[in-house]
């Protein structure tokens, strides 16, 4: 059976929480207490006048048409509907039912008896109800042997048919029984089981060898069918350990050196480990073909080094030079549509001194797969700023960002050619999507960011990881982290990759007074 939800049920699907039904003759023991209180919250039912419900008692079908279009229908709707004085004549049209019951009609939900009337005081079987129920909420159902057969068939599908009415298609419908049909077809319907489950967290560092893990990032590596994970901060509490250089853009994060740790696929670490860089400053890394790109900021530009993701030989290094008002830090680097796409804010001042309330632009290097620059451009169509992603799909750039530092993720998508297509709001109150890919299988996006929300001791930062449609709207967002104010802990720098049917979500998680990044793995599967 093909069955499918109107958009107009949308609006009543959300659940505030846990409710408790008013009436007073409804008692959290009751069998449809759940029901009840559900109906109640949304505002589906009020009650009688005296405080009561009255769930044992017959429900009329007046009463039920309410019920069934006040579920679906908002209010304006309802009072702007008009029924004609030769439908239903068998009713004052002043009644108080009279506007529901002009909507049911209309929306084609109920058509009357034969004779042409509708017989509003009429107590109503449960094959009724069924019909007005299903064809209220917009289930398409199929022509049955019996009439009433593919409605019966949509509420036992859903499993919406009340233990009291069993195989008895005669039953008399009670208002308790209605509120119970609605409860599992609405709220239930809201409750959909996520595509990914959480199957393991595990913590990079601190370990026995290093002491800190910002910019934390998990790679596949083919040739050895291993992880690899970078961090850096890897001794930035002793920096005698180190080759410290002062000259790098970004904050402690770096200081230390970047280090790599390689795991199974089942994420057992193998012990194998080592520093690949020495020095400090924020980080973009990608992989490509078993080779790592380390993208890192210094005060004349960015350098960008190559290594053997096998061996962690350095392969090659290039620096690039910037302007004065583009800013090194906190970079993205892509390799998109055959070619590398590097990218930090466009500022006259330094990032530290930006208002974190306002977005700006962004200065973009392309480069060819030799490393060679071949384009460079400002993105300044919607204000935006750097910790942002890049995929390329269907011949077009989507580029995933933040309004401002304390502002919205967004996707900006432009053409071949870089020209400005759209832009479109994908999270309130977020930032710093550093990591993105598309399922072409799934025709779907998994990005990780971070939710930013002002909390009582500051502003809370948690990992989300959103998955989003081919067109970018939203399918499930899903709370990597959960920390608050009590925990006096936050997290930051996200990123995402996908193998063998899993998405491994890595992120750093500090204290609230920072420089003592953690790095952090979870995952999860299909």
């Amino acid at each position: 059976m093909k069955i499918k939800i109107l958009v107009a049920l949308v609006c009543v699907l959300a659940i505030a929480g846990t409710v408790f039904a008013s009436f007073s003759d409804v008692s959290e023991d009751h069998e449809y207490y759940d029901a009840i209180s559900y109906v109640e919250e949304e505002g589906i039912v009020s009650g009688y006048a005296d405080g009561t419900y009255l769930p044992d008692q017959l429900v009329n079908r007046a009463e039920l048409t309410k019920i069934i279009v006040n579920s679906v229908y908002d209010e304006d709707t309802i009072e702007a509907c008009e029924l004609d004085d030769d439908v239903f004549p068998d009713f004052d049209h002043g009644e108080w039912f009279t506007k529901y019951v002009c909507v049911a009609y209309g929306e084609g939900i109920i058509g009357g008896y034969l004779d042409g009337t509708f017989q509003p005081a009429n107590t109503i079987i449960f094959v009724e109800a069924a019909k007005i129920i299903v064809n209220g909420f917009g289930y398409e159902v199929e022509e049955g042997d019996v009439w009433y057969e593919p409605y019966v068939e949509v509420l036992e599908e859903y499993d919406a048919v009340p233990d009291a009415i069993g195989d008895d298609m005669e039953h008399q419908m009670t208002r308790g029984e209605v509120a119970e049909i609605i409860y599992v077809l609405l709220a239930e319907e809201d409750e959909v089981p996520s595509m990914l489950t959480h199957v393991d967290t595990i913590n990079i560092v601190p370990d026995d060898n290093y002491d800190f893990g910002a910019f934390c990032r998990m790679n596949y590596v083919e040739a050895t069918d291993n992880f690899v994970v970078t961090f850096g901060g890897s001794n930035q509490g002793h920096p005698d350990e180190a080759e410290l250089d002062e000259s790098n853009a970004g904050g402690l994060e770096g200081a230390g050196g970047y280090v790599y740790k390689i795991y199974s696929t089942d994420l057992e670490y193998t012990g194998e480990n080592g520093q690949y860089i020495y020095g400090g400053g924020d980080a973009a890394t990608v992989m490509v073909d078993d080779v790592y790109y380390h993208l890192t900021g210094g005060p004349a530009g960015w350098k960008l080094a190559v290594y053997d993701a096998v061996t962690w030989e350095q392969l090659d290094e290039i620096e690039i030079e910037l302007d004065d008002d583009e800013q090194a830090n906190d970079q993205m680097i892509a390799y998109v549509n055959g070619e590398f796409v590097l990218s930090s804010i466009l500022s006259s001042v330094d990032q530290t001194e930006t208002d974190p309330e306002v977005g700006y632009a962004t200065h973009n290097h392309v480069l060819d797969s030799d490393l060679g620059l071949v384009d460079e451009f400002d993105l300044d169509d919607v204000e935006h700023i750097n910790g942002s992603s890049l995929v390329f799909v269907d011949e077009v750039y989507h580029f995933v960002t933040s309004t401002a530092y304390f502002g919205d993720l967004i996707v900006m998508q432009y053409d071949e050619d870089w020209n400005f297509l759209e832009s479109k709001t994908l999270y309130e109150n977020a930032q710093w999507p550093q990591g993105t890919v598309y399922d072409e299988e799934r025709e779907l996006f998994y990005v990780a960011y971070l939710e930013n929300v002002q909390g009582s001791m500051g502003r809370d930062s948690n990992t989300k990881l959103g998955v989003f449609d081919k067109n970018w709207e939203t399918v499930e967002v899903i709370d990597v982290t959960n920390y608050s104010d009590e925990n006096y802990m936050m997290a930051g720098r996200p990123s995402v990759m996908m193998h063998d049917e899993k998405l491994y979500v890595s992120y750093d998680v500090s204290s609230s007074e920072g420089f003592d990044w953690e790095c952090w793995v979870s995952v999860y599967e299909f």
